[in-house]
């Protein structure tokens, strides 16, 4: 009877424990971050940060405060995530509270269909997002959040741990002279406990050294050239045969000094009626600027409808 009852427990135990399983590797990570800024402000920064960063919006509704993404692929194509978010107003602040499910896809094998399976978010993905979040609800977020994206897509990894590894990433930036983008990285490099070696104003060529937590001392070499319209801050890491950096954190900090130079993208100008103008040509035309500056996302709806309010003042 013993021994029955113990195949019995044993039985049960493996049935519970195949029942639970998926729903433990279905566990997603969690954030959750406050802001002062009002809760349209938030709502508008929300969406824009999902939307820069490709991330399919399939439901959301401002009134209740929910916003599901799809799926989305991963630039490695061996993960994909998607986001629940709940935006809630307390007060003067507005939080924001974010999920996020992950799965990793497996090979096909003898036993096992190929496809996504499961997996426990670390709270990385999550984290990024609220970061965008708070970029975007910064005085010229919005661009600054947009160069970041940008400069994710461009990220690349070429090498070995063998021969020697070279992380490699950019970004264009319309509207910005190289001498004003030049004079933007320089100013960033520091901020970001970088050590300036080498600056060459006439090739747009500049050096930086730092060292990672092990205490090994890197090089970056960052270059500023003209293109049509703008110009093009690209950025490069060789680590030496043996050495290899975490590609995660690379990127992140390649990306942070990158997007910094959006500081010094040129200012909307805001269109005045001047002598013998018409006032309601001048608004027109003004308030057609303005949609246009949102849709590019260079300004967040906040600023949008501040500036709004200021035009319709002054007809």
């Amino acid at each position: 009877m013993s021994n029955a009852r113990s195949v019995i427990v044993a039985v049960v135990a493996s049935v519970l424990i195949l029942v639970c399983a998926p729903a433990q590797a279905a566990a997603t990570g969690a954030k959750q971050r406050n802001y002062t800024q009002d809760y349209e402000a938030v709502w508008s920064a929300t969406i824009g940060a999902l939307q820069g960063r490709g991330d399919p919006v399939v439901y959301s509704e401002k009134t209740a405060g929910i916003i599901t993404t799809d799926y989305k692929v991963e630039e490695d194509q061996d993960w994909r995530h998607k986001f629940n978010l709940s935006l809630v107003r307390n007060g003067e602040v507005t939080s924001v509270s974010v999920t996020c499910s992950v799965e990793k896809i497996h090979n096909s094998h003898a036993f096992r269909a190929g496809g996504w399976e499961d997996a426990k978010s670390d709270g990385n993905r999550e984290a990024l997002l609220l970061e965008a979040i708070t970029r975007r609800l910064q005085p010229g977020g919005a661009a600054a959040d947009t160069s970041d994206s940008n400069c994710r897509a461009n990220f690349s990894i070429r090498g070995s741990v063998v021969r020697g590894t070279t992380y490699e990433t950019f970004d264009e930036f319309q509207g910005l002279a190289q001498a004003a983008a030049l004079d933007a990285l320089l100013s960033a490099i520091p901020q970001q406990s970088l050590t300036l070696v080498t600056a060459d104003k006439n090739t747009g060529v500049v050096s930086a050294t730092s060292q990672s937590p092990g205490g090994k001392s890197y090089t970056l070499d960052f270059t500023v050239t003209s293109i049509s319209g703008g110009a093009r801050v690209s950025v490069v890491q060789k680590l030496h045969a043996g050495d290899r950096g975490h590609d995660d954190a690379v990127r992140d900090q390649l990306c942070k000094i990158v997007s910094a130079v959006s500081v010094a993208m040129p200012k909307p100008m805001t269109v005045s009626a001047g002598a013998g103008a018409s006032p309601a040509g001048s608004t027109e035309e003004r308030l057609r600027k303005l949609d246009d500056l949102l849709k590019k996302g260079l300004i967040t709806k906040a600023e949008y409808d501040k500036k709004r309010t200021d035009i319709l003042k002054d007809m």
